[in-house]
């Protein structure tokens, strides 16, 4: 006997619709505490994980099957996406590209309109995180203020590093997975010597990682791309970019800065976040 159960949820999740006075826009706030919540009476480490439509799923189950199956490896940790009130993959395209550039700047040839909504809206994301995002959470969870993490994949991984530099104290740990440094001319750079300008210290964990095939094109992408858009992938300069702000970071020699660096062999940029989110997790957390 067939009997039908309606659609896959994630078990003790809860969404929630922020409307931001900073950008006039909702923001949906899906939050998936630990297995076995109720259990832990102390304050959890909590990922914010940008691009929450899509990638919520792949790191809350991450996170949910390392406590499980590598029990003791990463601690219990409460995942929240941050994503839109829309199913509208196109919109979402676009939205994103509003959102996490800190600047204006030139995208790569696409037949989607991702600048439908504009551009550079990095900062008021942020703020809103901040002011609006982060008191909800920690007001209806166990969330500890003091371990948050912020997980982002390209532009995502562009939006964690702004935030490194111009609001570092709003997480104590980041994973960064194939971050557009290309973008407006490496304009992020520019933020990072602003930082160290001014600062002699950064207090934060940080696993910065890239697949190995995504600067060579025609292989840069999955299925490969040819074309003006393969020109694009030669000169966005993924792996390059991130040697280049390692080395950078590095060589300021911040008493507080705990770096890790991955290049990870074989994989593009639409194939490296699984991996990268389970070996940043291990890296950032193994020694909690």
């Amino acid at each position: 006997m067939l009997t039908e159960q309606g659609p896959l949820t994630i078990d003790g999740s809860s969404v929630l619709d922020v409307k931001s006075a900073t950008i006039g826009e909702t923001i949906r706030v899906t939050v998936v505490p630990p297995l076995l919540y109720d259990v832990y009476q102390s304050p959890l480490a909590t990922l914010y994980v940008l691009d929450g439509n899509n990638c919520l799923p792949i790191v809350s189950s991450i996170a949910r099957t390392l406590q499980t199956l590598a029990f003791g490896l990463v601690p219990p940790m409460i995942c929240v996406g941050i994503g839109y009130p829309t199913d509208d993959v196109l919109d979402i395209m676009a939205l994103r590209t509003r959102d996490l550039t800190p600047v204006t700047g030139e995208l790569p040839p696409s037949p989607m309109p991702m600048d439908k909504y504009g551009m550079g809206g990095a900062a008021g994301l942020l703020t809103t995180l901040v002011d609006d995002v982060f008191p909800i959470v920690e007001d209806r969870w166990r969330s500890d203020p003091a371990d948050r993490c912020l997980v982002g994949w390209s532009f995502g991984g562009l939006f964690a590093l702004h935030t490194l530099f111009n609001r570092p104290d709003a997480f104590a740990r980041y994973i960064a997975i194939s971050p557009s440094i290309w973008w407006s001319d490496r304009a992020i750079l520019r933020d990072e010597e602003s930082y160290a300008s001014s600062r002699d210290d950064l207090a934060a964990k940080i696993f910065a990682c890239v697949g190995e095939r995504e600067e060579t094109a025609p292989s840069r992408m999955w299925p490969p791309v040819e074309g003006e858009l393969a020109q694009f992938a030669m000169s966005a300069r993924m792996v390059s970019d991130l040697d280049d702000l390692v080395a950078r970071l590095r060589s300021r020699r911040y008493p507080s800065l705990d770096l890790t660096h991955t290049v990870f062999a074989d994989e593009h940029h639409t194939t490296v976040f699984p991996a990268a989110v389970t070996r940043g997790l291990t890296a950032l957390y193994s020694a909690v």
